[in-house]
Protein backbone atom coordinates (compact mmCIF):
# COMPACT_ATOMS: atom_id res chain seq x y z
CA UNK A 1 0.00 0.00 0.00
CA UNK A 2 2.95 2.11 0.27
CA UNK A 3 4.38 1.83 -2.56
CA UNK A 4 0.90 1.86 -4.65
CA UNK A 5 -0.99 4.57 -3.37
CA UNK A 6 1.22 6.50 -1.07
CA UNK A 7 0.20 5.36 2.42
CA UNK A 8 2.83 5.82 5.29
CA UNK A 9 2.38 2.77 7.26
CA UNK A 10 5.20 1.25 9.40
CA UNK A 11 5.46 -2.62 9.30
CA UNK A 12 6.00 -4.12 12.20
CA UNK A 13 7.49 -7.51 11.74
CA UNK A 14 8.67 -10.62 14.18
CA UNK A 15 5.22 -11.67 15.45
CA UNK A 16 4.49 -15.22 15.01
CA UNK A 17 0.92 -15.89 13.59
CA UNK A 18 -2.20 -13.95 13.97
CA UNK A 19 -2.50 -14.49 17.85
CA UNK A 20 0.39 -12.88 18.29
CA UNK A 21 -0.33 -10.01 16.36
CA UNK A 22 -4.54 -9.72 17.57
CA UNK A 23 -2.39 -9.40 21.31
CA UNK A 24 -0.33 -6.90 19.78
CA UNK A 25 -3.26 -4.50 18.77
CA UNK A 26 -5.32 -5.35 21.93
CA UNK A 27 -2.22 -4.21 24.19
CA UNK A 28 -1.97 -0.95 21.80
CA UNK A 29 1.68 -1.89 20.67
CA UNK A 30 0.32 -2.07 17.01
CA UNK A 31 -2.34 0.28 15.48
CA UNK A 32 -3.79 -2.26 12.64
CA UNK A 33 -3.07 -5.59 10.68
CA UNK A 34 -4.40 -7.28 7.67
CA UNK A 35 -6.32 -10.38 8.05
CA UNK A 36 -8.97 -12.46 6.14
CA UNK A 37 -12.49 -11.56 7.71
CA UNK A 38 -13.41 -14.74 9.03
CA UNK A 39 -10.35 -14.47 11.08
CA UNK A 40 -12.04 -12.11 12.71
CA UNK A 41 -15.92 -13.51 12.76
CA UNK A 42 -13.94 -16.41 14.14
CA UNK A 43 -11.17 -15.14 16.58
CA UNK A 44 -12.01 -11.60 17.38
CA UNK A 45 -15.76 -11.40 17.16
CA UNK A 46 -16.14 -9.01 19.57
CA UNK A 47 -13.98 -6.48 17.92
CA UNK A 48 -16.61 -6.14 14.64
CA UNK A 49 -19.92 -6.34 17.40
CA UNK A 50 -17.85 -3.08 19.37
CA UNK A 51 -16.81 -1.67 16.38
CA UNK A 52 -13.46 -1.95 17.96
CA UNK A 53 -11.13 -1.89 14.16
CA UNK A 54 -12.38 -0.03 11.12
CA UNK A 55 -11.91 -1.77 8.03
CA UNK A 56 -9.57 1.06 5.41
CA UNK A 57 -9.47 -1.44 2.47
CA UNK A 58 -10.36 -5.00 1.25
CA UNK A 59 -9.28 -7.31 -0.88
CA UNK A 60 -10.52 -9.75 -3.11
CA UNK A 61 -14.37 -10.36 -3.76
CA UNK A 62 -16.92 -7.66 -2.21
CA UNK A 63 -18.49 -9.34 0.71
CA UNK A 64 -21.85 -8.18 1.96
CA UNK A 65 -20.53 -7.58 5.53
CA UNK A 66 -18.04 -4.63 4.32
CA UNK A 67 -19.80 -3.79 1.36
CA UNK A 68 -19.16 0.45 2.36
CA UNK A 69 -14.86 -0.50 2.78
CA UNK A 70 -13.58 0.92 -0.29
CA UNK A 71 -11.65 -2.03 -2.19
CA UNK A 72 -7.56 -1.83 -2.53
CA UNK A 73 -8.03 -2.63 -6.44
CA UNK A 74 -9.77 0.37 -6.73
CA UNK A 75 -7.62 2.43 -5.08
CA UNK A 76 -4.86 1.64 -7.33
CA UNK A 77 -4.43 3.67 -10.96
CA UNK A 78 -4.94 1.34 -13.69
CA UNK A 79 -1.61 -0.55 -15.97
CA UNK A 80 1.30 -2.65 -13.82
CA UNK A 81 0.23 -1.70 -10.62
CA UNK A 82 -3.10 -2.97 -10.80
CA UNK A 83 -1.98 -6.07 -12.58
CA UNK A 84 -0.07 -6.45 -9.46
CA UNK A 85 -2.36 -6.43 -7.11
CA UNK A 86 -5.07 -8.46 -9.27
CA UNK A 87 -1.80 -11.26 -8.74
CA UNK A 88 -2.26 -10.75 -5.23
CA UNK A 89 -5.93 -11.11 -4.98
CA UNK A 90 -5.61 -14.45 -6.90
CA UNK A 91 -5.58 -16.03 -3.24
CA UNK A 92 -8.15 -14.35 -2.01
CA UNK A 93 -10.44 -14.91 -4.98
CA UNK A 94 -9.44 -18.76 -4.99
CA UNK A 95 -10.64 -18.81 -1.10
CA UNK A 96 -10.14 -22.19 0.93
CA UNK A 97 -10.13 -24.69 -1.98
CA UNK A 98 -8.83 -27.77 -2.28
CA UNK A 99 -7.04 -29.67 -4.67
CA UNK A 100 -5.92 -32.61 -6.29
CA UNK A 101 -2.65 -33.63 -8.65
CA UNK A 102 -2.28 -33.67 -12.54
CA UNK A 103 -3.46 -36.75 -13.93
CA UNK A 104 -6.29 -37.30 -11.63
CA UNK A 105 -9.50 -38.82 -14.04
CA UNK A 106 -12.31 -36.35 -14.66
CA UNK A 107 -15.08 -38.96 -13.38
CA UNK A 108 -13.33 -38.78 -10.20
CA UNK A 109 -12.88 -34.85 -10.14
CA UNK A 110 -16.53 -34.53 -11.05
CA UNK A 111 -16.92 -36.92 -8.17
CA UNK A 112 -15.20 -34.53 -5.74
CA UNK A 113 -16.93 -31.40 -7.25
CA UNK A 114 -20.22 -33.03 -6.32
CA UNK A 115 -19.33 -33.88 -2.93
CA UNK A 116 -18.00 -30.64 -1.94
CA UNK A 117 -20.99 -29.15 -3.24
CA UNK A 118 -23.21 -30.84 -1.31
CA UNK A 119 -21.28 -30.61 1.95
CA UNK A 120 -21.55 -26.68 1.44
CA UNK A 121 -25.13 -26.77 1.90
CA UNK A 122 -25.08 -29.77 4.47
CA UNK A 123 -26.87 -28.33 7.42
CA UNK A 124 -24.63 -29.90 9.54
CA UNK A 125 -21.38 -28.33 8.14
CA UNK A 126 -22.81 -24.66 7.33
CA UNK A 127 -24.45 -24.79 11.27
CA UNK A 128 -20.97 -26.09 12.94
CA UNK A 129 -19.46 -22.98 10.45
CA UNK A 130 -22.05 -20.19 11.96
CA UNK A 131 -21.30 -21.66 15.78
CA UNK A 132 -17.34 -21.14 14.84
CA UNK A 133 -18.33 -18.23 13.49
CA UNK A 134 -16.89 -18.31 9.87
CA UNK A 135 -18.89 -17.10 6.94
CA UNK A 136 -19.11 -19.65 4.28
CA UNK A 137 -19.40 -17.76 0.79
CA UNK A 138 -18.74 -20.59 -1.85
CA UNK A 139 -17.17 -20.47 -5.07
CA UNK A 140 -17.74 -22.67 -7.89
CA UNK A 141 -14.89 -24.41 -9.11
CA UNK A 142 -15.01 -22.60 -12.79
CA UNK A 143 -14.46 -19.05 -10.41
CA UNK A 144 -11.93 -20.95 -8.40
CA UNK A 145 -10.17 -22.56 -12.05
CA UNK A 146 -10.67 -18.61 -13.30
CA UNK A 147 -8.76 -17.28 -10.16
CA UNK A 148 -5.71 -19.48 -10.65
CA UNK A 149 -5.42 -18.74 -14.07
CA UNK A 150 -4.73 -14.82 -13.02
CA UNK A 151 -1.93 -15.56 -11.07
CA UNK A 152 -0.29 -18.19 -13.56
CA UNK A 153 -1.63 -16.26 -16.04
CA UNK A 154 0.13 -12.65 -15.41
CA UNK A 155 2.55 -10.96 -17.34
CA UNK A 156 6.14 -11.59 -16.09
CA UNK A 157 6.70 -8.07 -15.92
CA UNK A 158 4.05 -7.45 -13.45
CA UNK A 159 4.82 -10.90 -11.13
CA UNK A 160 8.28 -9.46 -10.98
CA UNK A 161 7.63 -6.11 -10.41
CA UNK A 162 5.73 -7.22 -7.53
CA UNK A 163 8.02 -9.97 -6.34
CA UNK A 164 10.74 -6.99 -5.88
CA UNK A 165 8.23 -4.82 -4.11
CA UNK A 166 7.65 -7.55 -2.01
CA UNK A 167 11.14 -7.72 -1.25
CA UNK A 168 11.46 -11.51 -2.80
CA UNK A 169 14.26 -9.86 -5.01
CA UNK A 170 16.29 -8.55 -2.86
CA UNK A 171 19.71 -7.16 -3.81
CA UNK A 172 22.86 -8.67 -2.19
CA UNK A 173 24.78 -6.62 -0.80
Amino acid sequence: MNKLIGTKFKVIHGYKGGGGMNLALERGEVEGRTNYYSGYTGARPHWLRNGRITFLATFGPPRPEVKNVPRFIDMVKPGIDREMVKILESNFNVGQAFYVPPGVPKDIVNILRKSFAAMLKDPEFLAEAKKRGVPTYTRSWQQVEAAVKVGYGSRKEAAEKLATLLGFRKKKQ
